[in-house]
């Protein structure tokens, strides 16, 4: 049962990285990706390991040439595993020029 919360919970952040979207403002030298998670408090391991884990993958995007030679910039922000966090960090991500 606790594998599949996990899983479930893994997915979960996954998913909220994609919803924060991933936009790029028409002439901007760079693609900006949000992602929200819980970097601190009780799941903060699971939001570490998604947030570890698009780093690496945004490194490697980056050191490949970007995305059509735009970069990426990302940007995690910590929900602390909290509703009221969470849209706190969704409003700071949409005013500062993400898509979502």
């Amino acid at each position: 049962m606790k594998k599949m919360v996990c899983a479930l919970l893994a997915a979960a952040l996954a998913f909220s990285m994609v919803g924060c979207g991933a936009g790029a403002s028409f002439g901007s030298d760079t693609v900006n990706v949000g992602m929200i998670g819980p970097l601190t408090g009780d799941n903060a391991i699971y939001g570490t390991a998604v947030r570890n884990g698009a780093e690496l993958a945004v490194n490697e995007i980056n050191a490949a040439g970007g995305i059509n030679g735009k970069q990426i910039a990302f940007v995690p922000m910590d929900d602390k595993g909290d509703a009221i966090e969470a849209t706190n960090a969704y409003n700071k991500l949409s005013a500062d020029g993400m898509q979502v």
